[in-house]
């Protein structure tokens, strides 16, 4: 496929899905070109990896040995180390945060916000850590840089740059999303119960609009449980939930 078109990595991103699709979910992820076949013994990764390999083999395309990584306990991809110990932000991402310089403009502060938001997911109550860098991007607004800015500063620096991990989705344990409402915003945070352990599969919050803050509560508590489906469907949720507010 040629470089450049608009519509290239739409169509081969659709190409790949639709030739993966017995396979996705179940043994292998697929994003572009970027294919991960995981498992949870050595004797299953072989005979996964070479459905897949064959899969591959037999549409014809051809894989760079030099870009492949076989029977690895971590993995490197879009920006996160996956092992079966969890999910991480990649440090060498994590690094930029940590060496970002004090926001001199409000350029300066959308690149920074721009840089956490990615790896928002990671941090409890994202929104309300960045609500004073965030006052900042509103119209009218004069950028000045004071003790709240800078405490929002250090904290999102700190939350990230303190090796976060979020536990596996696994479809076979129990599930829920536990959600809360304020004045300013709502979160949510995906739990699972792993080995009697409950662990945090996501994060995910966000400001409140100028109407929504005029709602009552329980209609808050509603939209948490909204962005909390949305938001954290990225781990790919396949049964029912219990909410917990």
């Amino acid at each position: 496929m040629p470089f450049g078109l608009c519509n290239a990595p739409a169509t081969f991103e659709r190409m790949m899905d639709n030739l993966l699709r017995h396979f996705k979910w179940t043994m292998c992820l697929c994003y572009l070109d970027d294919i991960i076949v995981f498992s949870e013994t050595f004797e299953d990764h072989l005979i996964r990896l070479r459905l897949v390999l064959k899969c591959l083999q037999e549409a014809g395309l051809k894989l760079n040995s030099k870009k492949c990584l076989f029977a690895a306990q971590e993995v490197k991809i879009l920006g996160h180390l996956v092992s079966s110990n969890g999910v991480r932000p990649d440090p060498d991402k994590i690094k930029a945060v940590r060496n970002f310089p004090t926001p001199k403009n409000i350029h300066d502060i959308r690149s920074f916000l721009g840089l956490c938001s990615y790896f928002r997911r990671f941090i409890k109550g994202f929104c309300y850590l960045a609500e004073p860098l965030q006052s900042l991007l509103k119209s009218g607004v004069e950028f000045h840089w004071g003790p709240e800015e800078v405490e929002a500063f250090n904290s999102l620096k700190k939350a990230l740059t303190s090796d976060p991990v979020l536990g596996m989705y696994d479809e076979r344990a129990s599930t829920e999303i536990h959600t809360d409402a304020s004045g300013y915003g709502i979160g949510a945070v995906l739990v699972q119960i792993q080995n009697n352990v409950e662990k945090v599969i996501a994060y995910a919050s966000r400001t409140l609009t100028k109407a929504e803050k005029e709602l009552f509560h329980h209609r808050k508590g509603m939209s948490c449980h909204r962005m909390g489906y949305q938001q954290i469907s990225a781990v790919h949720i396949r049964k029912t939930l219990y909410c917990c507010n």
